[in-house]
């Protein structure tokens, strides 16, 4: 079953074409990669999957919904969730707290109930606190919960954006090169995360640019260049395709 599906998706800035007719789908229940030359429109494709972005051309569906045009919080809402290339957190907040924002989507206590703050709203609370907690043991921060965000090392910084992710309880969860900046060690305890994510239930489509990472990690592989698509198999397809290695001019994938 087709989970998400692009067909014909396009984004200009000016006369670059950062996406280009691209036709792609991720199957519900799957680890997708997406990879790519430095600008070929990965983050890009993000960008507009979770709506930051509006395409000027194309169809984009979840789980057949068109979802062209939403705004990212509705998009948040309807079950997808993203990281940043660049780890993006409220560092001026407790660990605790960055996760605990990442449940505002799944929050119905509004301006007159935070005021009045009733049973329902303290009970509302309550079961967020539990379930950020949760997601901090579970990427190894819960003793770490009080600390500011700024005052975490980068790796951990990286874990914490992975646990404020999943506290939207995305069923597709886009992750933006979760191993940038990490040493081998925090890249294999953000891997095994991954994939325990994947075995709770939820899709994954990722962007990385260390090839023998994606390699072990995705189920399948599509290949960007220059906003188009080049390619898309399993990855020992993709490291046989002279597209592919023509792409990363002629450097051997292993």
């Amino acid at each position: 079953m087709d989970f998400l599906e692009c067909q014909g998706l396009t984004k200009r800035f000016g006369g670059l074409h950062a996406v280009d007719m691209l036709d792609f789908r991720v199957e519900e229940g799957e680890i997708l990669g997406l990879i790519g030359p430095n600008g070929a429109g990965k983050t890009t494709l993000f960008n507009v999957i979770t709506g930051s972005l509006v395409p000027e051309e194309g169809r984009l569906t979840f789980q057949s919904r068109d979802i062209v045009g939403m705004q990212p919080h509705q998009i948040a809402e309807i079950g997808i969730g993203r990281t940043f290339q660049q780890v993006r957190l409220f560092e001026n907040l407790s660990v605790l707290e960055n996760v605990m924002l990442g449940r505002h989507c799944r929050t119905r206590t509004g301006f007159l109930g935070a005021i009045v703050r009733g049973a329902k709203v303290t009970v509302e609370e309550r079961q967020t606190r539990e379930r950020a907690a949760e997601l901090l043991e579970f990427v190894g921060l819960s003793g770490r919960k009080n600390d500011l965000a700024k005052n975490l090392p980068h790796g951990h910084q990286r874990f914490l954006e992975i646990a404020r992710a999943m506290a939207t309880d995305p069923r597709l969860l886009l992750i933006d090169e979760p191993t940038s900046g990490l040493n081998e060690a925090e890249g294999q305890v953000v891997l095994s995360m991954l994939r325990k994510i994947r075995e709770g239930g939820v899709t994954l489509f990722v962007i990385e640019h260390h090839m023998k990472v994606i390699m072990n990690l995705a189920d399948r592989i599509v290949v960007l260049n220059y906003g188009s698509k080049i390619f898309e198999g399993t990855p020992a397809e993709t490291q046989q395709s002279p597209e592919v290695i023509s792409a990363y001019l002629g450097e051997e994938i292993e």
